[in-house]
């Protein structure tokens, strides 16, 4: 649940318009997931996720691998590599270990973060 104006706007400037998948939270994905949808992982994931599009962790959530996305709002728990050639939201509930790469972000009071983090430039996004 969304608490304050501030997360609500940055939430809404993540998603976009279009399909949405969702990883259910009774759900346990093991493999890579990619597509040009927006991903919604309230369960677990174990290996990467890749979209065109944005990704948001629920709560209690596990990724075990790398997210790659336009966006991102990570709620749960990730143990990979972040790049987001967007806004990157890490929220009060997250725990993040691994290195991230952003165009904008914000840590909320609350969040863990542990590893290393570079803005993408203009000449890093084209690669």
């Amino acid at each position: 649940m969304i608490k304050n104006d501030k997360v609500k706007l940055g939430y809404q400037k993540i998603i976009s318009m279009g399909n949405t998948t969702i990883i259910s939270k009774d759900c346990r994905i093991v493999g890579n997931i990619s597509g040009n949808c927006d991903i919604t992982v309230a369960g677990e994931v174990y290996g990467d996720v890749t979209t065109e599009r944005s990704v948001i962790t629920e709560e209690n959530s596990i990724i075990r691998g790398d997210i790659k996305s336009t966006g991102a709002f990570i709620k749960g728990e990730v143990r990979g590599s972040i790049r987001v050639d967007g806004n990157l939201i890490i929220g009060d509930t997250a725990r993040v270990e691994g290195d991230i790469e952003y165009r904008s972000m914000s840590i909320e009071k609350g969040a863990f973060f542990s590893g290393k983090s570079s803005v993408i430039d203009e000449d890093s996004k084209k690669e």
